[in-house]
């Protein structure tokens, strides 16, 4: 048979995408972020950085989603958050 490799957006779409997410609130926790980015796909975590002296929160957050859609959205400027 001839193989031929899969396009790059297909191999993509099967992976797991992490987004990096600023100006989180201070008092928001990981299941309030969670719970807010569902709206945009598939959330598979949401985790609030946190300053490990001071055991508050740093304002930023990493969000894996399982879709690439909303990696798309991000990186062609349609959607802004903070």
């Amino acid at each position: 048979k001839n193989l031929r490799p899969l396009p790059v957006n297909y191999t993509l779409l099967l992976g797991l995408h992490t987004v990096f997410v600023k100006n989180v609130p201070f008092a928001a926790t990981n299941e309030d972020l969670k719970s807010c980015m569902e709206q945009f796909g598939k959330v598979i975590y949401a985790l609030i950085c946190i300053d490990p002296d001071t055991e508050h929160s740093k304002g930023t957050a990493f969000v894996k989603f399982q879709v690439l859609y909303f990696r798309i959205l991000l990186t062609r400027g349609k959607l802004l958050l903070g």
